[in-house]
């Protein structure tokens, strides 16, 4: 019964009850084992709760357990008192900035960041200069397999211009993604990332370092570099 929202004691002395139909808080306390002093206060939970009736008997006060089936109300009231919980949160919960925002991540963990809330954002993905990283980082070799599952099921298609050296190589293959390479003069260390209204400069080195800049109007501005790179890169 713990499970329900009870304490230990708690449900101890109802289980009692249920057993004894009526008894005083000493038949109670031998029942279940619980010291008188904290059966009384379990007791005083309990009716706040409505699951204890209490009555006199033969002018001794006596504690009834209500019906089991007084628990689903119990329940349903717990459930109410949650919604209208979340009802109050979300109303004071702020929304992302409007404004524009700059982060700055750092290591693997800070990867992972980025590449959960390209899911959160679910727009397609647009990647310039990559080298593939994220299918070959020994860190990553769990994480990027579900991130790719995740990405697929929600239909976020990825386009990406590869540095040339990566031409015929299995890593470029993407489901639902494009790619396109730039001639070997082109080839950067550094990689570019836009989705959503989020643009990604990333450094990969011993401890990978990425910029985020949280901005439509940059983000539509890349995006346009992006198609004419896309126009010119070669197949």
């Amino acid at each position: 019964m713990t499970e329900i929202g009870l304490t230990q004691n708690e449900a101890k002395t109802y289980l009692a009850l249920i057993e004894l139909r009526s008894a005083s808080a000493k038949q109670i306390s031998e029942k279940s084992g619980i010291h008188k002093r904290n059966v009384y206060e379990s007791l005083e939970k309990l009716m706040k709760k409505g699951l204890v009736a209490s009555g006199i008997v033969s002018r001794s006060r006596h504690f009834e357990a209500a019906n089991p089936e007084q628990l689903l109300s119990y329940l349903e009231e717990k459930e109410a008192k949650v919604k209208n919980l979340l009802l109050e949160l979300k109303s004071k919960y702020l929304p992302e900035p409007a404004n524009d925002e700059a982060l700055i991540f750092r290591g693997i963990n800070g990867i992972k960041a980025i590449l959960q809330d390209m899911l959160k954002v679910k727009n397609d993905l647009y990647l310039i200069g990559s080298k593939g990283y994220w299918k070959t980082l020994p860190e990553l070799k769990f994480f990027f397999p579900q991130f790719e599952n995740k990405r697929i099921k929600l239909g976020l298609k990825i386009k990406q211009i590869y540095d040339h050296e990566l031409r015929n190589k299995r890593i470029t293959k993407f489901k639902l993604g494009e790619c396109k390479f730039f001639p070997p003069q082109y080839s950067t260390p550094i990689h570019i990332w836009i989705y959503g209204n989020r643009v990604i400069s990333l450094f990969y080195a011993d401890n990978p370092t990425a910029f985020m800049i949280k901005s439509q109007k940059i983000a539509n501005g890349y995006k346009k570099y992006f198609n004419f790179m896309w126009h010119l890169a070669e197949k």
